[in-house]
């Protein structure tokens, strides 16, 4: 059986991020273990659409902490700090998932709209 092996930054295993929501309201996350700290601000993307910068939220729960062990697993992995990414974020999803939990149909709409909330 052949196992992947997850890497997280010395700063995540030390602190962590947030494992609920912290509100809209909230726009700075901070911990500090011993000599270790983390803060993280919520930031701002262009929406093209509307041609207008729209507020984003704080990541937190499980899925950005998958997201982020995935991306420190393929900097570790390939020696670069450019990443990969699938064609689709359908295709993306599947490769974060687990191969033995996910059905064989893939990830479903909800289970996308969430990874894609904390991709942003």
């Amino acid at each position: 059986m052949h196992k992947k092996i997850a890497y997280q930054h010395t700063v995540f295993c030390q602190t962590c991020l947030s494992y609920r929501n912290p509100g809209d309201d909230v726009r700075v996350w901070e911990r500090k273990q011993s000599d270790v700290a983390l803060l993280i601000e919520a930031g701002r993307a262009y929406n093209p659409e509307t041609n207008r910068w729209i507020e984003l939220g704080l990541p937190f729960g499980p899925k950005a902490r998958l997201i982020l062990t995935h991306l420190n697993r393929e900097v570790l992995r390939t020696g670069s700090p450019e990443i990969e990414v699938e064609r689709s974020l359908t295709a993306f999803v599947r490769r974060l998932q687990d191969p033995t939990k996910r059905g064989k149909s893939g990830p479903n709409g909800r289970e996308i709209h969430v990874f894609k909330g904390q991709l942003l």
